[in-house]
């Protein structure tokens, strides 16, 4: 799933209004008699957004899903690993089972790591989400007939902003064997699935989620058959064991000052004089936007040349506030009761439109933050949008005047 915040998508709006001036006008007709008009205004974007068009379905292992009470819940699943039967047991050859195995095997997987791929995070730069009521599934399915044990000799989540933590299961950090053990199956050709169920009362869920994870590090420890020895067992030569993750994250708690960033590639394509003798003079921006998600959000554009430097920032005076936070409603439902409306103006004279011609890239910075500072709860409903309209006025002048 492809996480788009609603300043990246307004960023890319931007672009697409500055191209647009010149799709939308044919500059040289403006200079025909009759239709001479050295200031004009164009509607360039008229875009309402839902929480799924924001949180943008794509493919696994991540997808949005929606509650009864129509709260939005993100879910990751992934493997964690997956080990077949004769990469540790020998089969004779021709014979794919083996009725009554007297042995215990030890399986060591050493460290290897998963990325989360939790698209909320694949932008941040800074801050923390903090979710209510997470769940982490560890999901064992077994087609193995025989006891096994599973022991995670390490277990740490990491994040590249904010560093590693250890995670804790059942009240204790690894090595952590599952425990009871997975189930097995009695008969071949079927597989016993195990699930084991973590969240805030027996796991540290909530902390490291805080960190905005990026891995999760594991190294694995696997018993067949440990003693003692229970008979009857089996086990094929197609036999296999894998222990998947899912994790439940609802769309129900706080952001705090999360500074996310992106770079999009960038062209204004105005004032190029080979093929008009019109040009614009000055410009002025106009963000309208109808805020139904109780999150500020707050922006700054940089334009980024060839070299990789900024040759402008669309505000001067630092990021701008260019959506408040929606009313909200009262706990428990916490649903917003209305929507605000914020009008930004940015003008932009004919020397800025010249620097910011020479950009062949956009940086989109800014910050989210719920309700209250990040401090309030708050709950995003699948009916959530925002509503954005975005217009230009321009002043056109003749080339050499």
């Amino acid at each position: 799933m492809s996480y788009r915040s609603p300043l990246i998508v307004i960023g890319s709006l931007l672009i697409i209004s500055v191209s647009c001036i010149k799709e939308e006008y044919d500059m040289n007709k403006l200079i025909v008699a009759g239709q001479w008009a050295p200031e004009i205004a164009i509607p360039l974007v008229h875009s309402t957004l839902g929480v799924e068009d924001l949180l943008e379905p794509s493919s696994e292992p991540s997808h949005l899903s929606t509650l009864p009470d129509g709260l939005m819940m993100l879910i990751y699943k992934d493997t964690l690993f997956s080990q077949k039967a004769d990469s540790f047991i020998t089969f004779p050859p021709g014979v794919p089972i083996i009725n009554n195995y007297p042995n215990s095997d030890t399986i060591i997987l050493n460290v290897d790591s998963i990325d989360l791929n939790l698209k909320v995070y694949n932008k941040l730069m800074g801050g923390s989400f903090y979710f209510e009521n997470p769940k982490m599934n560890v999901i064992v399915t077994n087609s193995i007939g025989m006891k096994l044990d599973i022991t995670l000799t390490i277990l740490d989540a990491w994040s590249p902003i904010n560093g590693g933590m250890n995670i804790v299961l059942d009240g204790t950090s690894a090595p952590i064997t599952f425990t009871p053990s997975p189930a097995y199956p009695a008969i071949p050709g079927i597989s016993a699935v195990t699930t084991y169920i973590y969240d805030e009362t027996n796991s540290n869920i909530k902390n490291f989620l805080a960190l905005a994870p990026k891995y999760l590090y594991y190294a694995v420890k696997g018993i067949i058959n440990a003693p003692p020895v229970i008979f009857p067992n089996f086990v094929t030569d197609t036999s296999r064991f894998s222990v998947e993750v899912e994790i439940e994250l609802p769309l129900y708690g706080t952001a705090n000052f999360l500074t996310i960033g992106d770079t999009i590639p960038f062209q204004l394509g105005i004032n190029d004089p080979s093929d008009t003798d019109v040009v614009v003079t000055s410009a002025v921006f106009v963000i309208n936007t109808y805020n139904g998600f109780p999150v500020n959000t707050r922006m700054q554009l940089d334009f980024v040349d060839f070299n990789g430097v900024i040759v402008d920032s669309l505000f001067y005076a630092g990021q701008e506030l260019v959506m408040a936070a929606a009313p909200l409603g009262p706990a428990p439902v916490l649903r917003v009761t209305g929507r605000t409306h914020q009008v930004t103006e940015v003008a932009v004279d004919k020397a800025r439109l010249d620097k910011i011609a020479t950009a062949t890239e956009l940086i989109v910075r800014g910050e989210l933050t719920t309700t209250n500072n990040g401090t309030a709860l708050v709950k995003i409903y699948s009916d959530y949008t925002i509503e954005i309209k975005l217009a230009v006025r321009a002043k056109l002048g003749l080339v050499g005047k």
